[in-house]
């Protein structure tokens, strides 16, 4: 099982270190997860997980599947970090009812496997930020991912 630890750091400019553990900053929902996957759904990446650990370990959170918007940073050596949006939106509540609701054994077919330089590893960190913040660098992210696309280049 690879497993993906949530953290947060609402500086104006992250980098990916943890300001703090969990998916966001009130010390409520998901703190670790077995990580399922980047998916592409609606022009967005998403980061599904399973939820292994908890605060206070709330049976709202445990076992359940939580998903929020994603965007990676790729290197030129193919490592990268993982940014989360901080918060939830109308898009990863309708996401995380639908696979708790159906399962995840559909979700092979909607995985964006641009990023497995990133994810190959046992554990992945990814980071939440604030949006604003989330946006500005899922922009950059989208404007290499299209240069690296048109030099027809790999990560």
């Amino acid at each position: 099982m690879k497993k993906v630890n949530y953290g947060f750091d609402i500086s104006d400019n992250p980098v990916g270190a943890f300001e703090g553990i969990g998916i966001n900053n009130i010390s409520k929902g998901p703190v670790e997860a077995e990580f399922l996957g980047i998916i592409r759904h609606e022009d967005e990446d998403y980061l599904i997980g399973r939820t292994t650990l908890a605060f206070k370990n709330d049976p709202n959170y445990l076992g359940k599947i939580t998903a929020r918007r994603a965007t990676v940073a790729i290197y030129p050596d193919g490592a990268g970090q993982i940014f989360l949006d901080i918060n939830e939106d109308d898009n990863t509540r309708h996401i995380e009812k639908v696979l708790n609701q159906f399962g995840v054994k559909d979700i092979e077919n909607k995985i964006n496997h641009r990023y497995d330089s990133v994810i190959d590893e046992p554990e992945i960190y990814a980071t939440a930020i604030k949006t604003e913040v989330f946006e500005k660098k899922k922009m950059v992210n989208n404007t290499f991912d299209s240069h690296m696309d048109r030099i027809g280049k790999k990560y």
